[in-house]
């Protein structure tokens, strides 16, 4: 067999990715991955090997005749390369079970008896169509090929001899079929270590067909500059209770009022128990307050760390991509090809920041698609949770659990915080994560004067009009409009916005904003509210309710129509 036998094989059907290629980009995904993770030098030395062995094997099944015919063109052919690749290493060499596990899986998921599941191994692919596959090419399965293989790659490991081709044994049937799984690999941490290298070799696969093994971030240490509160150009000192923050390093529940700087609070926390390369996960309720926040780290950090993590993230990523292009030089086809790249990646062990919803969490101790990735992602990881009196008692119960998981799996941090705790919620925090001791529990401190400042501040004045609609309250509205005060009416539904916006006479600028807009239209409306620039912003503003809890916005008043009866609150 010459050196060039197998340079007449290809990993795609590109034409171009011969399968020597995609394995040397997947083997460099790999290494920079296990680079990119917060591990100690012997826990990268022993994972770059199992991650290297891996990669070089995972592959070798696409040399069979009928992978090669699928990819010319033949989409009638069944093969499962994964499951020829496992053959070669069943029969000629002697590597880990784990790392067997991982090639055999990391397209698809194991057997799940009797169903035919998008994403899952067949019994037909580990049972009847093995023997279909070994005797149909049979030429290959030689312990010459697999030996240059492994030359190719420099990988030092023996081959065994083997003049007869077993089929995958009834072990390894088992091992592969979620039934029998678990009696197959008693040992928690061995099947821990199974998942790992799974989660591993999948990632690396998945970034050496993309071509991003070189473009791995790493995380960026916080320095204290980074996020100290500024406007127009000036540099404030931090608040007392975020001086204290910066300097503990447990967990934290933070109650502190709206507008105090909670944010940069976490950050501080963020600061105090930062490690190179472990990960920040961000947890919002919203997908409209997770993107702002993305937009805000990422001034924090950059923009190559900071990534979006929900239902919607292909279409934030689209548009947040489309700002980088003129008109002019759009891309459509590869404007789209990348914002789909980045919803893959910000799934996978990649982005060292996310800011996500909880569900996106819960699906990693449900188990859910992709789980496997977390147990590198989460490893001494910071969690911080705004909002979380927002969950109702079922994700309530299950974040709370998952707390206590992570903890105890990961090491993982974490960090709630909330303008309004419910106090029966905030006792059943502290006796279901914190074992009753509240001295978990940070406030701003009265004793402070900065602090006290935040405390005692007035914030609004609030009255209500029960007797009138909001129509009735317009001349009011205007008188407010003319005095140069900023605006904000928030309705019940599009009919009233929009009769609104005819009927109030005001000579300024005035914005509309209501499910009615088409996407693309609602898009450039949310941008020009919240730009940077306050002077730019839209003087008055008619929304329904949608806007409360979907955008940061800054108005001197508001008038607010109650959704139970016709009650209107003006608040200033």
């Amino acid at each position: 067999m010459d050196n060039q036998f197998f340079d007449q094989f290809y990993a795609k059907s590109d034409g171009e990715t011969t399968l020597e290629m995609h394995t040397r980009h997947v083997i460099t995904a790999g290494v920079n991955l296990v680079d990119s993770l917060a591990l100690d030098d012997s826990e990268k030395k022993l994972w770059k090997e199992k991650v290297v062995r891996s990669a070089v094997l995972h592959d070798l099944g696409k040399i069979h005749c009928d992978f090669v015919e699928r990819l010319n063109g033949n989409k009638n052919i069944d093969i499962r390369h994964e499951i020829i690749s496992l053959i070669f290493c069943l029969n000629f060499l002697n590597i880990g079970d784990d790392e067997l596990f991982a090639i055999a899986t990391h397209h698809k998921g194991l057997v799940e008896a009797g169903t035919d599941k998008k994403g899952l191994l067949s019994l037909n692919h580990i049972s009847k169509s093995v023997k279909y596959w070994i005797e149909k090419d049979k030429k290959i399965f030689q312990k010459e090929l697999v030996d240059k293989w492994l030359q190719i790659f420099d990988l030092d490991l023996k081959t065994i001899e083997n003049e007869e081709i077993r089929e995958i044994s009834i072990n390894w049937q088992k091992m592969l079929n979620l039934k029998f799984h678990i009696r197959e690999i008693p040992d928690s941490q061995k099947r821990i270590q199974f998942s790992q290298v799974r989660a591993l070799l999948m990632a690396a696969d998945h970034l050496g067909s993309a071509r991003r093994e070189n473009d791995i971030p790493k995380y960026k240490l916080l320095s204290l500059s980074d996020f100290q509160p500024q406007k127009d150009g000036e540099t404030f000192p931090f608040r007392p209770f975020q001086d204290r923050l910066q300097n503990v390093r447990t967990d934290v529940i933070l109650h502190a009022p709206t507008g105090s700087g909670k944010t940069e609070a976490a950050l501080s926390w963020v600061y105090s128990n930062q490690i190179e390369n472990a990960r920040v996960f961000y947890l919002l309720p919203y997908t409209a307050s997770i993107n702002a926040m993305v937009n805000r780290l990422q001034i924090y950090y950059s923009k190559d760390v900071v990534t979006a993590l929900h239902s919607k993230t292909l279409d934030f990523f689209y548009e947040q991509i489309s700002e980088e292009y003129s008109n002019e030089n759009k891309n459509f086809y590869k404007l789209e090809k990348e914002a789909r790249d980045k919803k893959s990646l910000s799934k996978e062990i990649f982005y060292p920041i996310k800011v996500a919803t909880l569900h996106q969490v819960l699906k990693t101790s449900l188990k859910g698609k992709g789980w496997e990735f977390s147990l590198f992602d989460y490893k001494n990881a910071l969690f911080i949770i705004d909002e979380f009196h927002t969950y109702d008692a079922l994700f309530t119960g299950l974040l709370l659990a998952t707390i206590k998981l992570f903890r105890k799996l990961f090491n993982a941090k974490f960090f709630f915080l909330s303008a309004t705790i419910p106090e029966f919620m905030l006792n059943l925090i502290v006796e279901k994560v914190f074992d009753g001791d509240y001295s978990f529990i940070y406030r701003p401190d009265k004793k402070l004067e900065q602090d006290r400042l935040v405390l005692d501040r007035k914030r609004h004045q609030l009255f209500t009009f029960p007797d009138c609609t909001i129509l009735d309250k317009i001349s009011l509205i205007e008188s407010c409009l003319n005095k140069g005060r900023s605006v904000l009416i928030i309705v019940n539904n599009v009919k009233t916005a929009q009769q609104l916006y005819k009927e109030i006479r005001f000579d300024g600028t005035v914005q509309l904003l209501h499910s009615g807009f088409n996407k693309r239209d609602r898009i450039e409306i949310e941008k020009l509210i919240t730009n940077e620039d306050s002077s730019k912003r839209p003087q008055l503003l008619i929304a329904t309710q949608a806007v409360e809890v979907s955008l940061d916005i800054d108005y001197d008043i508001a008038f607010i129509e109650r959704c139970i009866d016709t009650t209107i609150w003006a608040s200033q």
